[in-house]
């Protein structure tokens, strides 16, 4: 290895002054002065020259590039760039060693992230060794096919597949979107030890990363979506309704709906704008066509499908009013018939007034019924005796 004169500060790995001591001439310091005390960050034995010496890294002697910059000379040969995947598994450690015959040499160490193994980490090594721990003693290697049974009529079937840590956690963010977990499940401590008794090389992200990428995801998934609505020539029909949070804020969701070129219906949420003040029709037709024109579909909408609430059939005739103009100022085709079909009422909503209003017949029947099974159900012993004259087919309904 290639080394220097020294230089005016102290190594903090032999603790010797190159005044004193110049590093390659072998000479030894006729008074060396006790080592520096520094914090210690990771200490290794190495065995090398004929001898072997305790290594100590201390941040003090190694730079933000992983080389040591105290007191010793770094190597003059250039380092490569570390490609290889399999440092994805290990942490590159610097250490300074000193020889017998007082030379120093920079080494590398590989150093597994999985376990305390070790072993020398130089470009020149290569990485099969590294390659061969990693297989052996956690099978992570990446891309290698592996088995799994699956059950197909009641027989055992064995298949092969690729192990992808990318698309493991692809899957996680879909599972806490569908599911509404929070992003700081990421970071919850039994549930990445139940991962990793699974999969112990399975990489978290923190709850920062997992609500970027899940943003991300967002963005490609709506961007995909838009693209694929300029290519459909068929006018949409929209519903609208608004939603109350958890935290009591008002949100307006409008979905599209479409029947594709295999007469299959389609429908997506395009939209999920927060609405402020009072939820007025004019408040709400100004809030969905915003909505509708961030998509560049309000010249190919057919109908719109709401409620009956009165705040309802005012916002119907606004957004009419506003297509009309703006088809006859951009002079693309106006909504069909003008709108006079465009207002389409919920039958669900129609269906539950009708339950309401019949339930309002027998309102006193159903009101005596309840308050007798809160009775029985409050008193253990009626309760059994009602078990032990009842059909249980008909208490199970209860």
């Amino acid at each position: 290895m290639p080394t220097g004169t020294g230089s005016e500060s102290v190594c903090a790995s032999t603790g010797a002054s190159p005044a004193t001591a110049p590093v390659g001439t072998g000479e030894s310091a006729p008074n060396p002065q006790p080592p520096a005390t520094l914090a210690l960050k990771e200490t290794t034995t190495v065995a090398g020259g004929g001898g072997a010496a305790n290594v100590v890294i201390t941040e003090e002697e190694t730079g933000v590039d992983g080389t040591c910059s105290a007191g010793v000379e770094p190597s003059t040969k250039r380092q490569k760039k570390t490609t290889s995947k399999v440092w994805d598994f290990y942490t590159k450690l610097t250490v300074t060693h000193k020889r017998d015959d007082g030379t120093t040499e920079v080494q590398v160490w590989a150093k597994c992230k999985k376990c305390s193994y070790k072993t020398r980490g130089e470009s020149n090594k290569g990485t099969t060794v590294l390659w061969n721990h990693v297989n052996a003693k956690h099978d992570v290697k990446k891309g290698q096919q592996q088995l799994k049974v699956e059950k197909s009529e009641g027989k055992d079937i064995i298949e092969t597949y690729k192990y992808d840590p990318e698309v493991s956690l692809k899957k996680f963010y879909q599972a806490i979107v569908m599911h509404e977990y929070p992003f700081v499940m990421a970071e919850h401590e039994f549930f990445v030890d139940f991962i990793k008794s699974l999969r112990p090389n399975f990489s978290f992200k923190s709850r920062i990363t997992t609500r970027k990428e899940i943003l991300d995801m967002h963005l490609a998934q709506k961007k995909k979506l838009f693209d694929q609505l300029k290519t459909i020539s068929c006018r949409f029909s929209a519903t609208m309704d608004m939603w109350t949070s958890n935290q009591n804020k008002g949100y307006m969701c409008i979905t599209i709906h479409w029947i594709d070129d295999n007469w299959q219906m389609q429908k997506w949420i395009i939209c999920l704008p927060f609405v402020k003040g009072q939820h007025k029709g004019t408040v709400l037709a100004s809030e969905f066509i915003k909505g509708i024109m961030s998509w560049n579909l309000e010249k190919r909408l057919f109908a719109l499908t709401l409620d009956n609430a009165s705040n309802n059939n005012k916002c119907v005739i606004s957004v009419v009013k506003e297509l009309n103009k703006l088809a006859k100022l951009q002079k693309y085709p106006p909504l069909i018939c003008g709108g006079i079909f465009f207002h389409v009422r919920c039958l669900c909503h129609i269906l539950n007034l009708v339950a309401q209003n019949g339930l309002t017949v027998i309102g006193s029947a159903v009101k005596n019924i309840r308050a007798i099974i809160v009775i029985l159900k409050n008193s253990p012993l009626q309760w059994e005796k009602v078990l032990s004259n009842t059909s249980h087919k008909f208490l199970n309904l209860i």
